[in-house]
């Protein structure tokens, strides 16, 4: 059970480092510029992605159980890729354009969920 749940999470973290990969849009130069001069204080796919982390986490903790955390897992990162998809940008480019902050933030967040899932036996 213990290497199912391992595999599970070996499974999650690359489908969310690889989450809507093919499904990029191109900006334009001048949306490109746009963007830098005036980044928005809240990013709503930073606060839709932290969302669904904080709330996967919050789930497992919850119900420690090892067949409903891989179902949390796999909901949470086909989410991920539809909020991706949803705003045009791939996860990798979104996660480039973080500021530290925010980065370290989604990588703490990150590393709660891991906490979380590795936790179950």
């Amino acid at each position: 059970m213990k290497k199912l749940i391992y595999a599970g999470l070996a499974c999650f973290m690359l489908l969310a480092a690889q989450a809507c990969s093919g499904n990029a849009q191109k900006s334009t130069s001048d949306e490109a510029v746009q963007e830098t001069v005036s980044q928005p204080v809240s990013d709503p796919v930073y606060d839709k992605i932290m969302n669904l982390i904080e709330e996967a986490t919050a789930k497992i903790k919850e119900n420690p159980n090892p067949q409903e955390a891989m179902k949390i897992m796999a909901e949470t990162s086909k989410n991920i890729d539809k909020c991706c998809e949803e705003n045009g940008i791939t996860l990798s480019d979104w996660k480039k354009n973080l500021s530290d902050d925010l980065k370290k933030k989604y990588e703490e967040a990150t590393a709660k969920f891991l906490e979380a899932c590795e936790k179950i036996k």
